[in-house]
């Protein structure tokens, strides 16, 4: 199975889950949330950051993002930053906010494109404001500086969902439908199948560029065959592109518990839950974080509170091969996939793909330790990762060895 089918695997189970956005929306970050009366008037400013000023935005799952380059970048629907929103942004130089008016015209046209005819409230709300904002009103209520360059979200004046929480516009069930049907479309009706011309960006490898990079990606006349241009060169669908690209973020997102890095690679790696369920799945994770942190696997022992102990152990190494996988409580049979990537200017490179069961991983974990094993044993427990590559530092000098750091 090839590197991108995997991951859309992968991202149909992180569906089922809710762990990652449907096809055509992104979690973002939105800093604030601009409530509109109902004739369009700014009323209040939800400041929706995490710790406030200048923590970062609170996840919402919104209309996707895409890549923008170029002098005319588009906008996106029902969010964006406040050079769009506003047409205004912080200045280089500081002082007075610098105006973006081409961008403000283009997300006030994208709009009247979208929601022409539509008849929700909250969507011609939306409208009225857009129509009517000028940059000068910014200095009234309810804005600030602490806008500009911030992203921001819309919602009107007492709406709420079923549970009574505060709704942006871009979760009522019209703008909902609305965005599906222009996702389903595309753009591009004039193509048979709809190929994605720009992959989605890939966020968290080390050493690659904070907005992201690309897995996929032409950019050079010589990449250009038979006429074909960009993605085309490639064709996968916008909605696997959409699904791998969103697999693969949640992957090296903070905190997954699936990624780990050492020198400048840095690897995901993903058990298939298709065959022998969810359980068994995230079981043959935490070993696979485990056995390649430093410090070794997990001892199965646990204290009185039922918890895993901190202690580690690999007496799992002597165990007899047949009986391997089951003394570390997992299934032998599971799949892993294991991908390692390195930064490359704007793309990414692909340094190793690996698919193999749980079992086979650890006869090759085995073999490893194995390998380094010294008669008299020199050690109480294998040496860890950074004490291998430290052999390699040049001079013998710790500071020159590459960094590693564990899954998170």
């Amino acid at each position: 199975m090839s590197v991108l089918a995997a991951l859309t695997a992968h991202y149909r189970r992180l569906e089922r889950r809710h762990a990652v956005a449907p096809f055509g929306y992104s979690s973002e970050a939105i800093a604030f949330g601009l409530v509109l009366a109902a004739d369009g008037e700014p009323v209040a400013c939800d400041d929706l950051r995490l710790g406030k000023a200048p923590g970062r935005g609170q996840a919402l799952t919104v209309p996707r993002s895409a890549k923008r380059s170029g002098i005319r970048p588009p906008p996106f629907f029902l969010w964006d930053n406040s050079r769009y929103v506003l047409g205004l942004g912080r200045s280089a130089e500081g002082g007075e906010p610098a105006a973006y008016a081409a961008r403000a015209d283009a997300f006030r046209a994208w709009h009247e494109r979208l929601l022409a005819g539509t008849e929700d409230p909250g969507l011609r709300t939306l409208l009225r404001f857009l129509r009517r904002w000028t940059p000068e009103r910014f200095a009234e209520p309810p804005f600030s500086p602490a806008l500009l360059d911030r992203t921001l979200a819309f919602r009107l004046a007492g709406d709420s969902d079923a549970a009574g929480r505060p709704r942006f516009l871009h979760d009522r069930p019209a703008a909902r439908a609305l965005w599906e049907t222009h996702a389903a479309n595309g753009n591009r009706p004039d193509a048979v199948c709809l190929v994605a011309r720009l992959h989605p960006a890939i966020k968290g490898v080390s050493g690659a560029r904070e907005t992201g990079a690309s897995l996929v990606s032409f950019h050079q006349a010589a990449f250009t065959s038979h006429g074909k241009r960009q993605g085309d060169n490639a064709p996968v669908s916008e909605a696997a592109a959409f699904q791998y690209g969103a697999a693969l973020n949640a992957l090296l997102a903070p905190g997954s518990g699936c990624r780990l890095r050492i020198g400048d690679t840095t690897t995901v790696f993903w058990a298939d839950a298709a065959v022998h369920g969810e359980a068994a799945a995230r079981r043959v994770e935490a070993l696979v974080a485990a056995v390649l942190l430093p410090t070794g696997p997990p001892d199965r022992h646990r204290d009185e509170g039922d918890r895993p102990a901190p202690v580690r152990s690999w007496a799992w190494l002597d165990a007899p091969s047949a009986g391997r996988a089951a003394a570390l409580g997992v299934e032998p049979e599971v799949r892993v996939h294991v991908l390692g990537l390195a930064p490359n200017g704007p793309r990414l490179s692909v340094r190793f793909w690996q698919v193999l069961t749980a079992g086979a991983l650890l006869e090759r974990l085995t073999a490893h330790w194995d390998d380094l094993r010294l008669e008299p044993p020199a050690w109480r427990r294998p040496p860890a990762p950074e004490a291998l590559l430290h052999a390699l530092a040049r001079q013998g000098r710790p500071e020159t060895s590459r960094p590693s750091s564990p899954a998170n």
